[in-house]
């Protein structure tokens, strides 16, 4: 038992590092960065693509194709490039390259 939960714990340790160097990439790329966030309000999204969701930690999702954000009739945005959710902090992080 000891062994598959250390396979396990490996596992998911792998797949973290992996994410966390998805988002890494979509940051870094050439371009310019957009960093949106809503004063007072709550970021939320009124349209994502489950298929292209990926959990990266707790609070911090990268969407890889296609995202609607909003924050009620203050804010809407469509995205069809990889967007960097962080929950926690309401922000969303783009790169647009030119």
């Amino acid at each position: 038992m000891a062994r598959l939960r250390t396979s396990a714990d490996s596992g998911v340790a792998g797949l973290r590092a992996f994410r966390r160097a998805q988002v890494d990439s979509v940051l870094a790329a050439t371009g310019v960065e957009l960093v949106v966030t809503v004063e007072g309000r709550h970021l939320g999204l009124c349209g994502i693509d489950p298929q292209n969701l990926l959990q990266v930690e707790p609070g911090v999702l990268l969407h890889t194709r296609w995202v609607q954000a909003c924050a009620g009739d203050v804010f809407q945005a469509t995205f069809n490039t990889p967007v960097v959710q962080d929950r926690n902090a309401q922000v969303l992080r783009v790169r647009r390259g030119r």
